[in-house]
């Protein structure tokens, strides 16, 4: 990877912090919290659903907690992970810009990409989850371009 200069004024941010998500994964977990603390009220069975549910939607959070957040300036790709550890990517060495199957139909409000680029040799890539308001990926689209017409999008 190319040592490339930080500079966190010009940077937009092209992932999606998925703020209400979580809100919704929270509240969801609240109420599953208070149906599984009324176990003597329920049979083993429905108790067992609400246990299941609960730990699937406690992973789902964690998960979303754990994406890394990826930002973009004129010349590169941020992305800072869980631990906050930062890994920069120029946009020379970006391959192409795909959406996923997430795109089609599921959402209006977030879409999926998955970003492909070439490392020592190797051709990468990483999934990216971009908040449609707001527009990020033409601004993002136009930075790349700039740089690196050669990016299939």
């Amino acid at each position: 990877m190319e040592n490339l200069e930080i500079n966190n004024e010009s940077r937009q941010q092209l992932s999606s912090d998925l703020f209400i998500p979580r809100i919704l994964i929270c509240v969801f977990l609240f109420f599953l919290f208070l149906l599984l603390s009324d176990y003597r009220r329920t049979d083993l069975s429905t108790s067992v659903t609400y246990a299941l549910i609960f730990v699937g939607l406690v992973f789902l959070l964690v998960s979303i907690i754990r994406r890394p957040i990826v930002h973009f300036d004129a010349t590169a790709l941020h992305i800072k992970n869980a631990k906050g550890d930062e890994r920069l990517i120029s946009f020379i060495q970006l391959e192409s810009v795909e959406q996923t199957l997430f795109n089609y139909g599921l959402s209006s409000y977030f879409s999926m990409y998955k970003i492909n680029y070439m490392d020592r040799g190797n051709l990468l890539s990483f999934k990216v989850i971009v908040n449609s308001v707001g527009n990020p990926t033409a601004k993002f689209q136009k930075a790349v371009e700039a740089v690196n017409p050669n990016v299939a999008f």
